[in-house]
């Protein structure tokens, strides 16, 4: 990342812009698929730390709900959470496939 200019931040920096100018059409869409893919990969990792943090908020807003519902003992607990485990992680196998 380079400077800040009117609020925003430019991604290049004037040496990587230089370099990009030089670049023939297969070397440009080389270097554009590059980009893109470590674009890609940059926004998974976010997206998975997003999900991680939402995930353990979730879990505990159920834990604290489960608490509070008279009737609910430990073992229905339990039952569940490995019943919500199982159903996240049928979820997540089936949108890592691509299905919906």
């Amino acid at each position: 990342m380079s400077k800040v200019k009117n609020g925003k931040t430019s991604l290049l920096t004037r040496k990587q812009y230089k370099m990009i100018k030089k670049l023939d059409h297969i070397q440009m869409e080389d270097w554009i698929r590059t980009f893109a893919a470590n674009l890609n990969n940059d926004n998974m990792k976010n997206n998975m730390e997003i999900f991680v943090s939402f995930d353990e908020k979730n879990r505990k807003a159920i834990m604290i709900a489960l608490d509070n519902t008279k009737g609910i003992g430990e073992k229905i607990r339990v039952a569940f959470l490995e019943n919500y485990d199982k159903a996240i992680n049928e979820i997540i196998k089936n949108d890592v496939k691509g299905e919906d």
